[in-house]
């Protein structure tokens, strides 16, 4: 908050919201975005703009888990260690607490408290969660994409302040472009092992384009780009030359068998057997005895 007045007759300190520094703020948070980075990161710079660029004293984000039953605390700013940890450790469950945060989260619409100290829609689980709701003001708005609420963003000044609504409505277009690059770090994350994954078959298919004939070295790349995507240990291949009437069963040594007939004995009863003839994904569990689940 740019400005804060104050009055000879103890009324409310008027707060002006920066239309500027709004705009700047959500553009070093996108700009950040260029570089890889965690969501907690990305939760945290954005909790800093709103606190210290803006002129807020204290923050919080809380986002919804998988469920869409419980907003679950990801950052704080300048909350005292005791408060941090109770936040922390205390998801809103939508149905079986009632405050302000899941209120936000239910309706799509903000909130703003002028004076901590007498407004009636404080509730016990506010005060229980942390006392900075025992005096200034509060505004805590809903992290939407589109309509969809994923979340909602909280903020305190220690003082009692007048909002206006021009600068709730500032302060709505914020949270929203917030939205969209939480939403957007959410899916990158939620994502990134297939990405890591694709990004590896990308390479595998590169180098093989660069070989064409099937020798070792295409089997190599189809072992070690199998063991980068999968973790395992220990890669089989096994592959069928039709045209030359040979297979090539390939691991930590070569094994080259001719016609097929030789090659159908040697994998006859395996797991490599049933997968060609289910034409499917063949799981063996341990203790690798004979039960095998598709």
């Amino acid at each position: 908050m740019s400005e804060r007045k104050t009055s000879n007759d103890n009324s409310p300190k008027v707060t002006f919201l920066d239309k500027d520094k709004l705009l700047q703020s959500i553009f070093r948070i996108s700009a950040s975005l260029t570089a890889p980075s965690k969501l907690e990161d990305i939760l945290a710079k954005i909790l800093d703009e709103v606190v210290d660029t803006i002129g807020f004293d204290r923050g919080i984000i809380r986002l919804f888990d998988h469920t869409k039953q419980n907003l679950e605390t990801k950052v704080v700013k300048n909350y005292p260690p005791e408060g941090a940890a109770k936040v922390f450790s205390t998801p809103l469950n939508m149905d079986l607490h009632d405050c302000i945060s899941t209120r936000v989260a239910k309706t799509g619409e903000p909130i703003a408290i002028e004076d901590a100290t007498t407004d009636q829609r404080i509730t016990d689980t506010d005060r229980m969660l942390t006392n900075i709701y025992n005096r200034g003001s509060i505004f805590c708005a809903p992290l939407k994409t589109g309509d969809d609420v994923i979340g909602i963003i909280a903020a305190w000044c220690e003082e009692e302040t007048k909002f206006f609504p021009e600068e709730i409505n500032l302060f709505l277009t914020f949270a929203n472009q917030i939205s969209i690059i939480i939403q957007n770090a959410m899916l990158f994350e939620n994502n990134a092992e297939k990405i890591r994954q694709l990004m590896l078959l990308q390479e595998a298919v590169s180098e093989m384009n660069f070989n064409y004939v099937l020798d070792d070295r295409i089997l190599d790349i189809l072992i070690q780009s199998a063991q980068k995507v999968s973790g395992a240990e220990k890669v089989l291949v096994y592959f069928l030359d039709i045209e030359r009437n040979r297979c090539f069963i390939k691991d930590e040594s070569d094994i080259l068998i001719e016609g097929e007939t030789e090659c159908e004995k040697r994998i006859k009863s395996s797991i490599i057997e049933r997968a060609i003839k289910t034409n499917g994904i063949i799981v063996r569990k341990p203790p690798y005895d004979n039960s095998l689940t598709s």
